[in-house]
């Protein structure tokens, strides 16, 4: 897990701010534990003394929650060991994510085919070496974010924006990335094969070892180019 510097007066400034324990966790890549081991810190250095009942210190039966990005209403409230594990407590139960904030969310080796993610909010968030085969992520933002070693077959990103995202190594097998943002992606040795990338946007990613295989890529741009016909194969 990439280790974040933390500086307790800004935990304590996000606390005083409202801020839950799962977005406490998204920004400062914490396990539910980690999180535990935080608070206790700041009880220690009495940064929230005389604050306790307002400002409680989580417990393992803490329940943690998935917001909506625009509104802030809770999609989905469970206690877990992370965000990655609430995550998949909410697709397996057939949650609607739509629009949820996941901003810089370690969602690190998530197991969440057919997750339901349409608007969502995840820039800058770690989903390598996962499984999002047939997920929704219409409209998604994920800029910047980690793709890399995932399973993403037929997943629908239309729209998407993956602007410098990482998707190399991934599968993308019948994938839906009409009109999706790849510019500056890192696609090396990303399959394609029979993915629909009409009018996407690929200006200046690495295309290396990529396979285009079967895939459609009518009025797609790459590299500045203006792909108008649909291409049977297309390998770097």
């Amino acid at each position: 897990m990439e280790k974040i510097h933390i500086k307790l007066e800004e935990v304590v400034a996000d606390i005083r701010a409202g801020v839950d324990y799962s977005g406490l966790m998204r920004k400062y890549n914490l396990t539910f534990k980690g999180l535990l081991n935080l608070y206790q810190r700041i009880e220690e250095s009495g940064a929230l003394v005389g604050e306790p009942t307002e400002y409680p210190r989580p417990s393992v039966d803490s329940p943690l929650h998935i917001r909506n990005q625009f509104t802030g209403e809770i999609l989905y409230s469970a206690p877990a060991a992370g965000v990655k594990d609430l995550v998949e407590k909410a697709v397996l139960a057939g949650v609607d994510l739509a629009e949820a904030d996941l901003t810089k969310a370690n969602l690190f080796g998530i197991q969440a085919p057919g997750a339901k993610l349409q608007e969502s909010m995840l820039f800058a968030a770690n989903i390598r070496k996962a499984d999002m085969s047939r997920s929704l992520f219409f409209r998604a933002e994920l800029g910047q974010a980690r793709l890399s070693e995932s399973t993403f077959r037929k997943v629908d990103m239309a729209e998407a924006n993956l602007n410098t995202a990482d998707l190399s190594s991934s599968d993308f097998t019948g994938a839906v990335l009409t009109r999706a943002n790849l510019d500056g992606a890192n696609l090396e040795n990303t399959n394609f094969e029979g993915a629909d990338l009409t009018e996407a946007r690929l200006i200046n990613s690495n295309l290396t070892g990529a396979d285009f295989s079967g895939a459609t890529l009518t009025g797609a741009v790459i590299e500045g180019l203006d792909f108008s016909v649909t291409i049977d194969r297309f390998k770097t």
